[in-house]
């Protein structure tokens, strides 16, 4: 979500051509400290901003776009994999502003995508000092 001036506006991130693709993610599981007791967690792997991403947010998740690329991920060993966690090229995806609404979980219809001119952002004043 970019800030514009104290808001926060909600982006939709796609591919250009709309076709699927994965974030590279990271799950394990972990003994917890209970006898028996076990915690699974997951996170989405991230790298630093392409042109495209960066005017909302310093980075983004390592996208996928591939069968190979995923196969690779979930498969391959950490060297072989690590070429994939850099930021894809700019021209592959589109982000642009959505609704606000999509941040409230009792909203939930197709426009919530459509596209929206954000608000400008609210002047500052300036400092005389």
């Amino acid at each position: 979500m970019e800030n514009r001036g104290g808001s926060k506006q909600p982006y939709r991130v796609v591919r250009r051509d709309r076709a699927p693709f994965a974030f590279a993610g990271l799950w394990e599981v972990w003994e917890g400290t209970g006898e028996g007791s076990w915690l699974e967690t997951f996170t989405i792997v991230t790298t630093e901003a392409n042109t495209a991403i960066r005017h909302i947010h310093h980075r983004m998740p390592v996208m996928l776009f591939t069968p190979a690329s995923f196969k690779t991920w979930m498969q391959a060993e950490p060297k072989e994999a690590a070429p994939l966690m850099a930021p894809c090229a700019p021209d592959l995806i589109e982000a642009y502003p959505v609704d606000k609404r999509i941040g409230n979980v009792r909203n939930d219809d197709p426009s919530l995508l459509d596209p929206v001119t954000p608000p400008a952002p609210k002047p500052t004043q300036g400092s005389l000092f």
